[in-house]
């Protein structure tokens, strides 16, 4: 009796879940919020319980913080917010205690993840004694040394940039994005030769390969460094981004759109679609609309999105990550130093943030 009643609940669980995707991908783009919304709350709680496991919070550091971060400071849903506010300062503590322990920034990944963590100090609820400390053995690493080579590893040359692959462009433009922001907010940290705004100017005017263009590597590195141009310059969502700042980005991403739902690649479709959002596409824009329809057929029933290639934890869970992110309701934060930092570095403004609340 037991077993049979088992069954049927699954079945019914399992039919619920079918009506609501069939129903989702059946509505018209303008009524997807509501499968949005669901799929948004099913997907941040997998990414908590991802994260009780010590092993994973181990593997990616501060990415869990900023994942929960995030989502915490832009998701319009209250209860979204405070689930993943909660979370980040729950994974924040006992890095900032790690960090600021001696020889806590004996490495360069170290050192990189306490930057990280020091502009969003208050957001995080670090303690001012936690964050003095953090930010003395920022200060105590950096001493001394030069600033190129401790903070990426080894110096880069402005000028042969064109000379590296994407994936070393894409880690570059990264930890200057890391660097410039703790430095937006601490102003006395030592500045690098290499700059952010000397990475944003060279990847805002390269030639990205696409999908399908007979070099799939290429096509792949170069798509998350467009992808995370736009990141860069929207502080990863918090800023309203203006289409004509992303230059040729923009385009270059809704060009990868056909081959991107050929192949069922739910992480960039979500990345498509997040960077769409972040220039206030909404669903009723088709590239937004079917992306956002490929991201509710192929979630999960646990909440998640699946990576069968996924080598270890990080590709295990980028794909909810981003996920979650994309299809989320979404407030805009006031733009602020960083796009006052933005506008310096560029000459420009290509992001700014009318007050949505």
């Amino acid at each position: 009796m037991t077993a049979i009643r088992h069954v049927r609940i699954v079945a019914a669980i399992a039919f619920t879940l079918l009506s609501r995707i069939a129903g989702a991908t059946d509505a018209p783009c303008g009524a997807l919020v509501p499968a949005r919304r669901d799929a948004v709350r099913r997907g941040t709680e997998y990414l908590k319980i991802f994260f009780e496991g010590e092993e994973n919070r181990a593997a990616l550091g501060t990415d869990a913080v900023s994942i929960f971060l995030e989502l915490g400071e832009t998701a319009e849903d209250a209860k979204i917010r405070e689930i993943a506010l909660r979370e980040a300062r729950r994974l924040a503590t006992p890095l900032a205690k790690a960090y600021a322990a001696p020889k806590g920034l004996a490495a360069r990944e170290s050192l990189m993840g306490a930057l990280s963590l020091l502009p969003d100090s208050r957001p995080l609820h670090l303690s001012k004694k936690s964050s003095l400390r953090l930010l003395s053995s920022v200060r105590t690493r950096l001493e001394y040394r030069d600033p190129d080579e401790t903070y990426y590893g080894t110096r880069f040359d402005a000028s042969r940039l064109d000379a590296l692959d994407g994936d070393t462009l894409f880690n570059l433009l990264i930890a200057a994005y890391t660097v410039e922001r703790a430095r937006t907010a601490f102003p006395g940290l030592p500045a690098p030769r290499l700059g952010l705004g000397d990475v944003l100017r060279f990847a805002l005017a390269r030639l990205y390969a696409s999908f399908g263009a007979g070099d799939d590597e290429r096509a792949g590195d170069d798509f998350y460094l467009a992808s995370h141009v736009a990141y860069v310059l929207s502080d990863y969502s918090r800023i309203r981004l203006q289409a004509e700042g992303l230059g040729p980005l923009l385009p270059y991403l809704r060009a990868q759109v056909p081959q991107v739902l050929a192949a069922g690649d739910t992480e960039a479709a979500a990345e498509i679609a997040d960077v769409l959002r972040q220039t206030g596409a909404t669903d009723a824009d088709p590239d937004v609309c079917r992306l956002t329809r490929l991201l509710l057929e192929t979630q999960r029933p646990d909440g998640s999105w699946p990576r069968p290639d996924a080598e270890d934890a990080y590709d295990s869970v980028h794909p909810t990550w981003v996920g979650v992110h994309s299809l989320r309701e979404r407030t805009f934060l006031p733009g602020g130093a960083w796009a006052d930092r933005i506008r310096a570095l560029l000459g420009s403004d290509p992001a700014s943030a009318p007050p949505s609340r």
